[in-house]
């Protein structure tokens, strides 16, 4: 029987086709969104290298972050104090030379193609955490299976973990691992339909049969953090260790999600060039996931045709 982590395996592997991997560009994730009028933080300045980062004298607060760097590696939450920098991920303070200092190393020590450095909103939590509470919802063409809740505040992290359905899962399905994260009591997850309700939009919109949508729940409403296409949380299995049932589960998630992927293709297939996706020639199978991964530029493209 098919499984999660098989279907992982491949993507990670490079051996899955079609997979739109601009998302884990910051930058272009941050431009799709707003083409879709997906509500995210906003995007201040934009650096090539660490020593290109400046700090502008009027922003106090925000995230200083690489774009292509996966989990929270080099990510800095930011409180200017004089001519120092409260970082609230790592509880430290580093002057303007401190900053570009660590970054360096880590774009030494994590090299990466392409990879950029931005100043960020900074999120402010709608119940008022110092560090907003991520919210990680594990999902399928617009089905949300698993919903994770982390609260980074503590020692170790607590994490919180519930179904499609918004109830708890079940300890021997989503197994902890001590070491690393610890439970998160007493949240109230109903208080958050509006979050999950955005996450299962925006995997709707994402052409992938499986996607984590990450989001934050801000004063100002729900903002879309990032799409990861290759989470490793319960892929490696450090942190959590899912049951075979629930992998099974979420494999059979995904193999269906894969065929309603297949389906659109072949529809945008069949009506721009009269047959399957699969038949097309490379250039218009580019043209196909282009419509499909910015549908939006279609509307931009019939509004300059009416100017």
């Amino acid at each position: 029987m098919v499984s999660w982590r098989s279907y992982m395996k491949k993507r990670v592997r490079g051996e899955e086709r079609f997979i739109p991997w601009f998302f884990h560009d910051k930058i272009r994730c941050f431009e799709w969104c707003q083409g879709m009028s997906i509500p995210t933080p906003q995007i201040f300045r934009v650096f090539p290298t660490p020593d290109d980062i400046e700090i502008p004298d009027d922003l106090a607060r925000f995230v200083l972050k690489p774009t292509k760097f996966s989990s929270t590696r080099g990510v800095m939450v930011l409180d200017r104090e004089m001519d120092l920098f409260l970082d609230s991920m790592s509880k430290k303070r580093f002057d303007i030379d401190g900053i570009v200092s660590l970054q360096r190393e880590l774009a030494a020590q994590f090299s990466v193609r392409g990879n950029r450095w931005i100043l960020e909103e900074r999120v402010i939590d709608k119940e008022g955490h110092d560090l907003p509470l991520d919210f990680k919802a594990y999902a399928f063409c617009g089905r949300v299976e698993l919903f994770l809740v982390i609260d980074r505040s503590t020692r170790p992290t607590s994490v919180a973990w519930f179904d499609g359905n918004l109830s708890p899962v079940r300890s021997h399905d989503v197994r902890l691992n001590p070491k690393y994260v610890q439970k998160l009591e007493g949240l109230q997850i109903g208080e958050y339909s509006e979050v999950f309700e955005l996450s299962a939009k925006v995997s709707d919109r994402v052409n992938s049969p499986f996607a984590r949508i990450d989001l934050y729940n801000s004063s100002r409403g729900p903002l879309l953090g990032e799409i990861t296409l290759t989470p490793g949380g319960l892929y490696y299995g450090d942190h959590y260790n899912m049951s075979e049932g629930l992998d099974q589960l979420m494999g059979a998630l995904w193999a269906h999600a894969a065929t309603v992927v297949d389906e659109r293709r072949d529809v945008l297939s069949e009506l721009a060039y009269q047959k399957e996706f699969l038949a097309c020639e490379a250039t218009e199978r580019t043209a196909v996931l282009d419509l499909m991964n910015y549908p939006f530029r279609l509307a931009e493209a019939i509004e300059q045709c009416r100017k």
